[in-house]
């Protein structure tokens, strides 16, 4: 009897721990705001594209534009607007929904985790988000990466596909005031 009773109270002391250090860990992840993530509803003129030209795998930069708004509680649509190198005016739009408890962001169809949050030297805001998604029609690793700051913003969107091991860029955003 005292051998269950000595049993029971050891898995009871690994429970309590592992419920201790979970919540911790959950406590210490970084967390977003809708405040934090206000400067991607404001109107962002001046910018440019970079993306990957997959045929000569030459970067491709052309003028960008972004009208950044909040549709709804915890949601964004950023509107992007640039002119391709043959001459034709392109619409494209992304769709954020900030997860209530600001840990994770639905970025169009891929559910992904806020992996960290950092304040750079000159006072911008860095979020970096990865998750599972799929690119081109294959499954791949997504990250994006927001720099956010009163006079300078980034967006940048990265793939790690099967079998490799570093994330490759596709398309970067960057925009000035």
């Amino acid at each position: 009897m005292k051998k269950q009773i000595l049993r029971f109270a050891l898995a009871l002391a690994s429970l309590v721990t592992l419920v201790v250090e979970r919540g911790n860990a959950q406590a210490d992840a970084p967390r977003l705001t809708m405040q934090e993530l206000q400067l991607l509803t404001q109107q962002w003129e001046q910018g440019q594209l970079t993306y990957a030209n997959e045929a000569s795998a030459r970067p491709v930069a052309i003028r960008s534009g972004l009208n950044g708004m909040s549709p709804g509680p915890n949601a964004f649509v950023l509107d992007y607007i640039y002119q391709q190198p043959e001459g034709g005016m392109v619409k494209e739009f992304d769709k954020l929904w900030l997860a209530r408890d600001g840990r994770s962001v639905r970025w169009d169809d891929a559910q992904l985790q806020l992996r960290s949050k950092t304040r750079l030297p000159d006072g911008r805001l860095q979020a970096v988000f990865e998750g599972s998604g799929r690119e081109m029609g294959q499954p791949c690793e997504l990250r994006r990466v927001l720099t956010l700051g009163s006079q300078k913003l980034e967006i940048s969107k990265e793939v790690r596909r099967a079998n490799t091991t570093t994330f490759v860029a596709l398309a970067r955003y960057e925009f000035t005031r």
